[in-house]
This record gives C-alpha cells, sequence and structure tokens, in this order.
C-alpha cells in the first residue's frame, strides 16, 4: 500500500500519484503522524485496514490511537487490548461492544467493531474529537454551559438505561466535550453491566472510582440505574463549586464521610446556578437508592425546565409521643449516653424530641446507666469518644437526621469508648408523624446489640490495646520485615489487653504470618500458625487475609485462593487484600486483572502506593511498556524513605537484565550491594562473581540450585529466587543451566504463568528446546488453572 503525505488515504502500490489532489504517493509506513513515536504501531496498517496515526490514550485495559479506516475513509479510535489478559477480562471486552452496540445516541460514543489481529484483540469507536471533562473541573462554571452539558450527559445516560445498560464507573475523565461544538459524549463502558447480563468482576473489588461512586457500589453491593445518577449528581457538584460533595481521597475516607457528615450544598447566590438546579443535584446525592430521583430522563426534564422534584416539607409541629415500651432484652450492667443529634437548621426541636425519647426508653431497660439528656447536652468535648469519657460512660449513641425528598432520614451508630470500635448502626427513613415510632426500633436495637456484645466479649477493649493497634498498622503500612516485626510484637502486647477483639486478633494473625513470610525464619512459624488459629476462631477479614498468605506459602495455593476470596468478601475495602489478590491475579490471570486490583489497593490506601508501584513495574515489564516501568523505578529511587530506595535499586537491576542489558545489570548489581542496608542474598552473590570472574560460575550455581527448602520456610520467595535464577542463566546464555532452574521452581510449586509466557528473558529459553519448555509450563497453566478455579468458586458461591 502507498499513502499520500497530505490527506492520509491509502492507494494500491502501482499508483504513483493522489487523485485528490496529485501528491506524491510513499509508502504507507513513511507517512507523517503524530502521537508517542516510540509506539512501534504509529505509522503502521493495522489488521490491513487501520492507518494508524497517533497515540490518543493509555488505560488499565489497552492503548487507543487514531486511525484512519480506508476501507470507508473516516478517523476512528482503534483500542487494542494489552497482551496477557484472562478469558474473564475478555469477556469483560467483549461485553463493553454488545453493551455500548444497543445504545445510538449521539451523546454516547458509538461502538463500530471488535476484532484480532496477530493475536491482538481490538475495537473500534468513534473518533471524538476533545477532551475529557475533567479538564472543566476548576472555578465554578457559567450556568448556560453547565446546564448543556448536564442536559446532555441526562440524555446519554437516559438512552443507556432505556438500552438496559448500568455504566458503573461515570465520571468526568469518562466523558468528553467535542471540541468546536461542546458535544457531550459518554464513553468507556468497559465495567458497565447490562439487565441480563451477569457480573465478571472479582468478588469483593471495589469496580469504579471511589470518589464519585455510590454508598452502595463503595460496599460492593448490587447497584442499577440510580447508581450512575449519584455519580452524575457529583460530577455536576463538582462543575458547580469546583469541589466535592464530601471529602476524602480514597474509598474508605469517602465511606466515612458519606456515613458522618451530611454532603455540602450549592448555594445558588455564590454559584450563580438556580435554586432547582441545586434541588436536583442534591436529590442524586441522596444516600439510600430508593431515595433518589427515578431516572436519568426526570433529572434532564428538571434541569431544562427548572422545576427540581423536591417533597414539600410539611409546616414543623410537634408529634405527641407514643407510650414507651422498653425492650425486652438482658443487658449486662453497662452505662450509656445518646449524644444530640446533628441536623439541619430548623429541624432542631425534632432531632432534640428523639434524643430525649430514646434516653427515657433505654433508661426503662434492666442493666443499663443512661446519663440524662440535659446533663449530656452541657457537656462538650472534641469527639464523641472524648465526650463518653467525660461523661463517664462505656457506649455513645451518635446520630443524625436528614431531610430528604421523601421525609426524613435517621442515621445512628453505638459506639465503644473505650476502644473507638463501632458496635452497631442503623439507618432509617420516616415521615415526621413517624419519628417517635423510630425511637422504640432505636432503643431495641441498641440494647440486642449491648447485649450481644456483652456475650461475645468479656470486657470492652482496653485503651491500651488501641493505642498499641493503632501503631501496629502503621507499622504494616511500612515495607521491610523488621515493620511487620515491630507490628506483630506491639499486637502480641494488644491482645494482652483484648484477647477477644476480633480486629486485633485478625491483625495480629496477618502481622505474624506476614513476619514469617518476609523474615524468613522458621523459628517464627509456630507463633504464626498459633495468631491465625485465634484470628480465624472469630472470623475477620484480616485474618482470612493472613490464612491465604500462610497458605499460599505451605504449598497449598487453592486453600490460599479460597480464603483470598473470603478476605475480599468480608473485607472489600482492605487495601492490603487487593494487593495480594493482584500479586496472585498477575501470575494466573495476566496483568490485566491485577492492574485493577492494585489500583483499588492504591485509592483505599494511598500511603502505599511506592509499594504498590513497586509491583506495577513488574506488570509494565511483562507488558513492554518500558517507559512507564522506568518512570517507576525513577520514582522509588527518589523516594526520601531508604527502604524504598533499596526497593528501586533492586527492581532496577532486574528490569535491566529483563531487556538484556549485561553491563547495566552489573553495573545496579554493584550499586545495590552498596547501598543496600541488608546482607546481600545469594542472586548478589551470584552477580557479584560474574562481575569479578567475567562468567557465571556454575559451581555456585548449581549448588545454590540444588539446596534443598526447609519445610518450616515460606515458598513464595523462593519461588523468586529461582525465578531470577532462571533469568540469569538466560541473560548469560546457559541454557542448561535456565532450565534447571526453570524445573526446580516448577516443581517447587510455581504459579506464575504471566511470566513463563511474558518474561523477555524466557523467549530464547522457549526456543532452545521448546518441547522441554512446554512440559514445564503445562505444569504450570495446570496448576494455575486450579487456583483460578479455587478463587473463582468464592466469587461465584460454588
Amino acid at each position: 500500500m502507498k499513502a499520500c503525505g497530505a490527506c492520509g488515504r491509502l492507494y494500491p502500490d502501482d499508483a504513483g500519484f493522489c487523485p485528490v489532489d496529485g501528491t506524491a504517493l510513499t509508502s504507507a509506513t513513511q507517512v507523517p503522524v503524530q502521537g508517542d513515536a516510540n509506539d512501534p504501531r504509529v505509522g503502521q496498517l493495522f489488521c490491513d485496514r487501520y492507518q494508524i496515526r497517533r497515540v490518543v490514550a493509555d488505560g488499565g485495559m489497552g492503548r487507543v490511537y487514531e486511525a484512519l479506516d480506508i476501507e470507508l475513509d473516516e478517523r476512528v479510535a482503534l483500542k487494542v487490548l494489552r497482551s496477557g489478559l484472562s478469558e474473564t477480562a475478555l469477556e469483560r471486552f467483549r461485553r463493553e461492544v454488545r453493551l455500548t452496540r444497543r445504545i445510538q445516541h449521539r451523546n454516547v460514543a458509538r461502538m463500530f467493531d471488535i476484532g484480532e489481529y496477530k493475536g491482538e484483540k481490538f475495537l473500534t469507536m468513534e473518533l471524538v474529537e476533545g477532551e475529557p471533562l475533567t479538564r472543566s473541573i476548576g472555578p465554578q462554571m457559567a450556568w448556560a454551559r453547565l446546564k448543556a452539558i448536564a442536559e446532555q450527559m441526562c440524555a446519554g445516560l437516559t438512552a443507556a438505561h432505556q438500552a438496559g445498560v448500568v455504566h458503573r464507573d461515570l465520571k468526568p475523565d469518562n466523558v468528553l466535550v467535542e471540541r468546536g461544538t461542546d458535544r457531550i459524549v459518554i464513553t468507556d463502558f468497559g465495567i458497565a453491566r447490562g439487565g441480563d447480563d451477569p457480573a465478571v468482576t472479582q468478588v469483593g473489588a471495589v469496580v469504579g472510582t471511589p470518589r464519585y461512586m455510590a454508598p452502595e457500589q463503595l460496599q460492593g453491593g448490587e447497584v442499577d440505574s440510580r447508581a450512575d445518577l449519584f455519580s452524575l449528581g457529583v460530577i455536576l457538584f463538582e462543575l458547580s463549586t469546583g469541589h466535592r460533595p464530601w471529602p476524602g481521597d480514597n474509598a474508605v475516607a469517602i465511606a466515612v464521610s458519606q456515613a458522618t457528615l451530611a454532603p455540602g450544598t450549592i448555594d445558588p447566590a455564590s454559584t450563580q446556578v438556580p435554586a432547582a438546579f441545586a434541588a436536583v443535584v442534591a436529590a442524586c446525592l441522596q444516600l439510600e437508592p430508593g431515595a433518589r430521583p427515578a431516572n436519568a430522563r426526570d433529572v434532564g426534564e428538571a434541569i431544562a425546565s427548572g422545576v427540581a422534584p423536591v417533597v414539600p416539607r410539611a409546616a414543623p409541629t410537634r408529634q405527641a409521643k407514643p407510650t414507651k415500651r422498653p425492650p425486652v432484652v438482658d443487658v449486662e450492667p453497662t452505662s450509656l449516653a445518646v449524644l444530640p443529634m446533628a441536623c439541619a437548621p430548623g429541624d432542631e426541636y425534632l432531632a432534640d424530641g428523639l434524643q430525649e425519647d430514646v434516653t427515657d426508653t433505654l433508661s426503662t431497660t434492666p442493666g443499663l446507666r443512661v446519663r440524662p439528656s440535659g446533663a449530656v447536652r452541657q457537656a462538650t468535648a472534641p469527639d464523641p469518644r472524648a465526650l463518653g469519657e467525660r461523661l463517664q460512660v462505656d457506649h455513645v449513641v451518635v446520630g443524625t437526621m436528614r431531610r430528604t425528598p421523601n421525609g426524613l432520614r435517621v442515621t445512628t451508630r453505638l459506639i465503644s469508648v473505650a476502644d473507638g470500635f463501632q458496635i452497631w448502626a442503623s439507618k432509617r427513613d420516616c415521615g415526621e408523624a413517624e419519628v417517635f415510632e423510630v425511637s422504640e426500633e432505636l432503643a431495641r436495637g441498641i440494647a440486642i446489640a449491648l447485649s450481644t456484645r456483652a456475650s461475645t466479649a468479656t470486657k470492652p477493649t482496653d485503651p491500651r490495646a488501641v493505642e498499641l493497634y493503632l501503631r501496629a498498622r502503621a507499622e504494616l503500612r511500612r515495607f521491610w520485615g523488621s515493620h511487620v516485626q515491630v507490628a506483630s510484637r506491639l499486637l502480641e502486647q494488644a491482645v494482652e489487653y483484648a484477647p477477644t477483639s476480633a480486629p486485633i486478633l485478625g491483625a495480629y494473625a496477618y502481622a505474624s504470618v506476614q513476619t514469617w513470610v518476609m523474615r524468613a525464619e522458621a523459628e517464627l512459624l509456630p507463633r504464626a500458625e498459633q495468631a491465625l488459629e485465634r484470628g480465624l476462631a472469630l472470623g475477620h477479614g484480616e485474618a482470612y487475609l493472613a490464612s491465604a498468605q500462610f497458605h499460599f506459602n505451605r504449598s497449598d495455593p487453592e486453600r490460599g485462593a479460597r480464603d483470598l476470596g473470603k478476605a475480599l468478601a468480608r473485607a472489600p475495602m482492605s487495601g492490603q487484600t487487593h494487593e495480594l489478590a493482584g500479586k496472585i491475579l498477575a501470575e494466573v490471570a495476566g496483568t490485566a486483572e491485577a492492574r485493577q486490583h492494585y489500583e483499588t489497593a492504591r485509592g483505599l490506601d494511598p500511603s502505599r502506593s511506592a509499594m504498590i508501584d513497586g509491583d506495577l513495574l513488574r506488570l509494565d515489564a511483562l507488558d513492554r511498556d518500558w517507559d512507564q516501568c522506568d518512570a517507576r523505578v525513577a520514582r522509588l529511587l527518589a523516594d526520601p524513605d531508604q527502604a524504598l530506595q533499596q526497593l528501586g535499586v533492586i527492581a532496577q537491576a532486574r528490569m535491566q537484565a529483563w531487556r538484556g542489558n549485561t553491563e547495566a545489570l552489573l553495573e545496579s548489581t554493584s550499586i545495590a550491594m552498596q547501598r543496600l542496608s541488608v546482607t546481600a542474598g545469594s542472586i548478589f552473590r551470584l552477580i557479584g562473581m560474574v562481575y569479578s570472574e567475567g562468567a557465571i560460575n556454575r559451581a555456585y550455581f548449581e549448588r545454590s540450585i540444588r539446596q534443598p527448602r526447609g519445610p518450616d520456610l515460606p515458598l513464595r520467595q523462593l519461588l523468586v529466587r529461582m525465578q531470577i535464577y532462571t533469568e540469569i542463566a538466560c541473560l548469560l546464555d546457559q541454557p542448561d543451566l535456565a532450565f534447571m532452574a526453570l524445573e526446580r521452581v516448577v516443581e517447587d510449586g510455581l504459579l506464575d504463568v504471566t511470566w513463563i509466557d511474558s518474561c523477555p528473558l524466557l523467549e530464547k529459553l522457549a526456543t532452545t528446546d521448546h518441547q522441554r519448555f512446554i512440559v514445564s509450563r503445562k505444569e504450570v497453566v495446570a496448576r494455575a488453572r486450579r487456583v483460578l478455579d479455587a478463587f473463582g468458586g468464592i466469587a461465584t458461591g460454588a
């Protein structure tokens, strides 16, 4: 094929000039292009049909290009998936096409085709010349433009919902503003769901972007079209005010904000938007799906007409209290205070009345000593626990009362003053006339919660245990084995003060197992086993995370996968659980699945971003994204934390080897041995011998490979070491030694089929003795499939 350098059209090889403008034709690969010149696809003809012009965007699933469809003479967006995707990820990819094809609307990006070319999956879609709506967030937007954007987003969502498609990740990055027309186009239905299409995401995965997610989605529950309306409300709030309705930068912080704080409000006077629009946004931001508008069409019509769907507020009237009936519950002797309820101005009479009524009802419960409402109102303190300490009670009840379009929402929580843990919580919608009926339900729930707590715990958690627990959690967020060892010791002390606290025992199990794993010392195993047994007895999510880590290191990966699934189900907002899921899925399911869990982990705990980068750079290398890999390494090397610098040095050395750069590997290793604060292991000693002797020391290599593994030592460190030995032998062109190391790591329980298939150094090994390589690969694939099935069994309830 030849191409015109002016218009970009392609013509047969025997053509000399472009018939449109007379320009001389050149080889298609010589067409001037824009974008990333380092991308080998830019300038090439893809699938004999798409002339790739430039890189448009990068995402977790793949890279998007601008391309010319030479059959239809139209520019399109071409999305090529990353290599190493699992069948689950490919099914998500196919679903994006199926779902988006249902939607035919100018405010939704059109989907054209799906295919495969030279083993690469791709799809084509409408190319929108513009920029994400993200760039419009900042100082308040002019009302006319904001109204037009809001109406178009509602129109696009209406079309999607009428086609049975819920987006589930609506955010400014996924909304494009067409240059020159201001047309709004909703894109990226990659995690969308159809009403007739089962989910293909892992159980417990917080799928979406936390800052725009509805509460039911943050909690890992089922969602419908009303979740998209919540996301729409967050976006419109941001466009109106320049900030989000709830504070927080990760899923945990946002969930806590939603549970404890009223959303921000749009002030029509300062933002210059109509009051009716502010009311529409407030209706979309209701925490309960049933309190939001019925559909996107109603929201769009309300914005267009200026008539908000607001439930009229009844005139304030004091309701007569019903006769109180004490809860029929036996409660261990304890003391309690019902704190004043937060409410909007003008609703104080209702909140005060509810506080008094709950206090009076609980006061008639045998075993409870309740502080009078008057005494509680006179006390002041910076937070509920401090107020409880000042009032000298064991528990406090905190609550909020808020208006909704359907009436009132009363949210109540019971908190232990000793440890700050939430014991019980309730959300109740009601009308004003029902508010005092609610008090009896709340009192009964509080009494039952105190009875349950009394039967499962011999005493409230000691404040000393809480302090130790919090200090240990800070250590667990750090990197080296010495940090988790400190955490384990702190939690061991905490358990002495709080021997029946499920969170503390779960954390102790995790820290003890991690200490054994990271320190790799056999004498630490018995303590890990004992801590794990105690943690699992109470069924805390972190105990299942510890059990997963334990069994992955005890040659029982299927049990590890099942427990990891349970950990995700019980603690879907645990960042470290998602990190382990990322590690395992990177090996058995491909890099795209792993990236989703890693990014979820980063959102849940931003403090671990650098450690997560240490894992992601390996995935970048497996995907041949060396620029991103190098950028992550550079960030680690520049980190002020010396432990993370050391991680960067080790990663740099390994990545140099993957690229076949022996000299750079030796130089990085020399630097590593000077900078590492820990004793250099066998791998660095081996490379040091190569550096000094100019060749691999076969005797040392073979002795290291054949050294038996201690039965009480963790497995996965050994597997990684054998993988690196395999890589070094491949790099130094010693295939016999490479096969020796590969077969040893397969024998010991390697799961990492992604490494087998994608590590650049193993490509030569696969061609040296293909049959021998295939035998090893077949065993790893079978093992990885069993692990993935075990994990998936939990996900599907099997």
